[in-house]
Order: structure tokens, then sequence, then C-alpha cells
């Protein structure tokens, strides 16, 4: 139907004979016996010159065949790839009608609120903006699947509906039309299944996985969102951190990016006393100064005494920063735990201008503008505490100055301009919040008993349960998880009532009735043959279910 796409033609096209198919972006209308029409799809715009009598609209589907022409000199569009002609003698087919769109299908679009958009998606998705998203996208994806598979991995799709399961996230549930009562639940991650697959001998799997989590949500996490899962048998830490760095540049390299062929690396500790953060961005510089020996005879109390000076240097900030702003940042410096946070401007003759400048002496002014490379107009931030709690807070602080810059296409880069680092090597011996320990109990095991793992309001409930297929000896497994039903005031009281109950009435325990209850089913295959099982349970009169537990 089509013999270009509408952002292919270009003046080396002049004189050809090209047949457009898209969608009428805009109508001009000039004089009485022309008009202008711009027919666009995905690749870009093409203006053509038509007959005025054409009828046609915004967003009507067409055919259009004619001549590729150069425009006059004053009419060149710079702005456009296609700027430089435009069709003529054209004959117009229209291959469907549209109503007037809700909002118009350009950038100005953004402006409109987002249920609209949401309400009208398919038009909303004809944007150049959505567009753009959607194959880049595609793109990535492409990039990660052709890199992992050139280094041995094998995608594998992993199954959506499957028994819940006690440990991460809380899971969306999903329940069974065949079976009343009974529940799926939508995978929080591929977990179980990719060390089943390595235990199975595949050696290296990949999937770019969907994940579902019914939990709150985040600036960077939605209910449902997708990632990147690798596995990885008979491989040390550098085998991991190649093959998933080099999936890392192939996307950044799709993406258009120019990735300088390498992705630096940097221990944990380097990267938290450089930069205060263990996923640091060099592109903006600004990294964190010790300072402790600068001030190690000081008298002025803040500083005597710490156990870390650490100090930045917000080049050319110091005009931006009101004394507002800069409360504020002290605020919030004292709310992430720190004692305080001391910032001195460096004026136009290099005096150091702050409330505390007067507490040091003109030896340690000058150390300190000699450490952090002052100039006049800087801004120097200096956190005195322990040291996880310096780096933390003047990294944060660094990072809030550095988005200030971004947000203005302000940048200051430091080398490359897509610059990476991955840290690695992370001490045992941080601070609580920080620390990552291996938990035994989150090792998956195949169940071959017939109990039940987890009620559907995820009450507490120990299994005990050997490895199928396995010459390991049995393994009990605690799954244990908290239900905010039984946790609540209200439950423990009609515990407690249904306690004295009992103990008043010898004869209840004989006529106690029986409850069937839904349960997720253990299967020893991989995909379940059934969503759940239905187990009977009889209940002692102290720790009868009531229905509470059910949905």
């Amino acid at each position: 139907m089509r013999t270009h796409q509408c952002g292919e033609l270009r003046p080396e096209h002049i004189g050809q004979q090209a047949t457009l198919t898209g969608w009428v972006a805009t109508r001009r209308e000039h004089g009485e016996k022309l008009a202008f029409l711009d027919i666009r799809d995905y690749t870009g715009v093409t203006q053509a010159v038509v007959d005025n009598a054409v009828d046609v609209r915004s967003e009507y589907v067409v055919r259009v065949t004619g001549t590729v022409a150069a425009r006059p000199a004053e009419n060149v569009n710079d702005g456009l790839a296609t700027g430089g002609i435009e069709l003529q003698d054209c004959v117009v087919e229209i291959l469907n009608i549209a109503e007037p769109p809700p909002f118009p299908v350009n950038e100005r679009a953004d402006q409109v609120a987002e249920n609209t958009r949401l309400q009208y998606r398919f038009i909303d998705i004809r944007r150049e903006r959505m567009q753009r998203n959607l194959r880049l996208r595609a793109a990535v994806n492409s990039a990660i699947r052709t890199s992992m598979e050139s280094q041995g991995f094998v995608e594998v799709e992993t199954p959506m509906l499957v028994p819940s399961t006690p440990e991460g996230a809380r899971e969306f549930i999903v329940p069974s039309r065949q079976q009343p009562g009974s529940f799926y639940a939508l995978p929080q991650s591929p977990q179980l299944f990719k060390q089943l697959l390595m235990v199975a001998g595949i050696d290296r799997y990949y999937q770019i996985a969907r994940c579902l989590r019914d939990e709150d949500l985040r600036a960077d996490r939605q209910y449902e969102f997708m990632q990147l899962d690798a596995e990885m048998s008979f491989v040390d830490q550098d085998d991991v951190h190649t093959a998933i760095g080099a999936a890392v540049l192939a996307a950044a390299e799709a993406a258009g990016k120019d990735t300088g062929g390498e992705i630096v690396k940097i221990t944990w500790h380097e990267a938290m006393n450089r930069f205060g953060s263990d996923k640091p961005d060099l592109r903006f510089g600004m990294e964190l100064t010790e300072l402790t020996a600068v001030f190690a005879a000081t008298e002025f109390k803040a500083f005597a005494g710490a156990h870390a000076i650490k100090g930045v240097n917000a080049a050319g900030k110091a005009d931006e920063y009101g004394r507002n702003k800069l409360d504020g940042m002290t605020d919030k410096a004292k709310k992430m735990g720190a004692k305080g946070l001391v910032w001195l401007k460096v004026a136009a003759d290099g005096a150091l201008e702050s409330p505390v400048a007067k507490f040091l002496s003109e030896s340690e002014q000058a150390a300190l503008k000699e450490a952090l490379a002052a100039q006049p107009g800087d801004l120097l931030l200096i956190v005195a505490d322990e040291w996880a709690t310096a780096c933390e807070v003047l990294g944060t602080c660094a990072a809030t100055s550095a988005a200030r810059l971004s947000s203005r296409g302000r940048i200051a880069t430091c080398g490359s301009s897509t610059s990476r680092c991955s840290s690695a090597s992370m001490p045992s011996a941080v601070a609580p919040s920080r620390r990552i320990t291996h938990s035994p109990s989150r090792t998956p095991t195949t169940c071959t008993c017939s109990k039940p793992t987890r009620w559907p309001c995820a009450a507490r409930r120990t299994t005990s349960c050997s490895t199928a297929g396995s010459s390991a000896p049995a393994r009990s497994v605690s799954t244990s998880t908290s239900c905010r039903r039984a946790s609540s005031p209200s439950w423990a009281s009609a515990t407690k009532r249904r306690r004295r109950s009992s103990a008043s009435s010898s004869t209840r325990s004989a006529s106690v009735p029986r409850r069937t209850v839904a349960s997720p089913s253990v299967s020893t295959g991989w995909w379940p043959s059934s969503p759940v099982r239905r187990t009977s349970v009889r209940s002692s009169p102290s720790r009868r279910p009531s229905r509470a537990w059910t949905r």
C-alpha cells in the first residue's frame, strides 16, 4: 500500500513518485484552492499539498500518492527531518474517517489530565513520545536478550498462576472459578523457579520477568513491573558482574548512549567514602573529602572529638542557596541522624561567610579551602559525626544539589557522559539498617507433604517436609508469616473468651463442627495440577478458626 514511510523522504528523493499511508496530523488551508496536510506515522511527518476540495480532517487515516518536490526556500522547516521536501500533485484516498480527538495528538497532550489520556489510550499512544518510549523499550529488551543468549543463558518463562509462598512481599490472590473458595497467587518474583532450574542443571537461566506485589506504591515500584532475572551455576562474583555488566552495556547502547565500553567497579567502602552512596552517579563529581586531619586540633566543639569529618564543595552554588534553603538542608540532615550541618560560602575576596566562621582559626580556614579546592561563589558543606552517618548525610546533600542542576540542564559531568560504576564487597560490620544477611530458611525445597503451607489470610503455619527426589535427609522448614487479624486486640480478646468458655463447658469439645478450609496445593512438579487443595480440618475449642480466616 505504500512505497515509503512518512519520515523517510529526503531531498535525494526529489522527482520520485511516492505513496504514503498514515494519519492526518494537521490540515492548513492556503487560499481557496490549496491545503497542506501533515501525514504522520511512527517514523515522522511529511507535508502534502492537496486540493482544498479534499475533505479530510485531523486523525483521518489516508493514503497519499504524489511527487516528491523541494519546498520553497522560505518554507523550509529545519526542525523536521523531512522539512526540505513535500509531496505535490497528490491523490488522496481516505481509508478511514475519525471523530475529532478529545485532545491534541502532540506534545500539548502532556498537559491533559491523565485520566482522560488513559480513557482514550489508543489516541494517547499515537503521540511521538509514547511511540518512542515503546520502541525504545522493545530495543532494550532485544539487546538484553541478545547479550544474555550470547553468554550461554537460556530464557525460560515461569508460571504466572502459582501456589502461595510464605516469604517475601504480599501477593495478589486470584480466585478459582472451577473450585470456589480456592485461590491462585500471582508471583512476586521467579525466585523459587529459578533456583529449581539451577538444581535441575540448566546452568544459566534468564528471564525478563513480570512481577506483581500487593504493596504500597513507591517511587520506583508499581503493583506490576518487569525485571531482568538471572541465575548462574558454578560461578564467582566476578563472573556475575561480567555477565550482567555486558547486558547493561548492551541495553545502554540500544538506547543510544555512549557506553565507553566498561563499567567502573569500586568497593562498597570506597563508594560510601567518596560519594556517600552505594549507587553513585559519577557524572556529577562532587566527591566527599576527608577533613578529619584538617580539624584535628580544632577548638570548635562541633568538630572536636568527632569520629569523622566530611566535606563537599557545591561549586558555584553560594548565590543559589539562601538562608531558608540552607536551614531546610540542616533540618533534613538532623532528621537523617546527624547532629547538624555546617555550611560556609566563599565570598568574592576568598573569605568564608558563615555563622561558624568565627570559631575557625585562619590556618583551619586556609586548609579547608585548599582541601575542598574552594573558589569564590562556592558553597562548602561539612558534617562531623560517625563515619557512616557523615557519609550518608553528606552524600544525600550532594545528590540533592546535583539533582537541582540536572533538572535545569546544568549537569557538571565528571569524565564520560555516561559514567557508571557498581559497588561490591560490602562489609558485614555495618549499621543494622544496611546489613545484608542470608537466611537459610529462604532456601526453597520441593515438598511432598499434603499439609497446607499457608492459609488464605497468611496465618501462622508450620510444615515439616522433605526434599523430593533428593538423597539429602528430610528438612523441617518453618514457614511463619504474620496475620493482621490474628495479631489484633479483638482477635486476642476473642481467643481468651473462647478459652474461658471451653474451661466451663466440658462437653463442648465433643460437638466441634468440621470446617473446610482452602489451602494452596503442594506439587512435586513445577506447574501445579490444581490451584489449591481443600483440606478438612478439625479444630479444638481453643484454636477453632473463626470467619475472619475466610475470604
